[in-house]
């Protein structure tokens, strides 16, 4: 793995040091390798396996640790544990990410657990970061809907994907693919005509058209 950062001026990379220390493996203690992020120069804390090293809007550095402890969100050195998918509000005011624990998934937004649980797509933030969407299927249901700025949305035998916010936050929308394999795109709730594939939906930069 190695990336950079958006301006350039950071870079970051995983690297293996082997045979840093013993562990019982089949009852034989066995030595085993480390892996750890080197950023800007700098050793990170050791790891069994890193993986989705990455730079985000505003410089947040981001990846995943694994160790017998579990796994770990690791966002500007600090642990988050069982943490996936990190997104961050374009003015880095907000930061989100989805947690598993026990085969339920909760969304995380600066830190606090939010009320809906299932499987939980990304977060998307407004361009001003004062709005948020997010989807939801919860566990052992077919339907979905989606939670914008905490509230949810009517479930949908669907699919939902692609969702997003106009330029201002005013609108948001996402396309749904229902079980009929026909796909709609939705706009504030509104649905619009039904067709056999629907791509990614655009607003213009005006936020007037969709």
């Amino acid at each position: 793995y190695l990336s950079f950062s958006s301006d350039g001026q950071q870079i970051a990379y995983v690297a293996l040091k082997r045979s840093v220390g013993l562990k019982e493996t089949m009852g034989v203690m066995l030595p085993y390798d480390a892996e750890f992020v080197v950023l800007n120069g700098v050793e990170q804390k050791r790891y069994e396996n890193i993986d989705e090293v990455d730079f985000h809007a505003g410089g947040k550095f981001t990846y995943r640790g694994f160790d017998r402890r579990g796994f770990f969100l690791v966002i500007d050195g600090k642990e988050y544990a069982n943490g996936i998918n990190p997104v961050f509000s374009q003015n880095n005011n907000h930061f989100a990410y989805v947690v598993i624990e026990d085969e339920n998934w909760s969304m995380v937004l600066d830190g606090v657990i939010q009320q809906y649980h299932g499987i939980i797509s990304p977060m998307v933030f407004s361009a001003d970061g004062k709005h948020y969407i997010y989807a939801v299927q919860p566990k052992g249901s077919i339907k979905e809907f989606v939670v914008v700025d905490g509230v949810a949305k009517p479930e949908r035998e669907a699919n939902i994907i692609f969702s997003s916010f106009s330029p201002d936050g005013k609108n948001f929308s996402y396309i749904a693919q229902q079980n009929n394999q026909k796909s709609l795109a939705v706009l504030d709730e509104k649905e619009l005509s039904q067709y056999d594939k629907v791509w990614e939906p655009r607003f213009t930069k005006d936020g007037k058209h969709f």
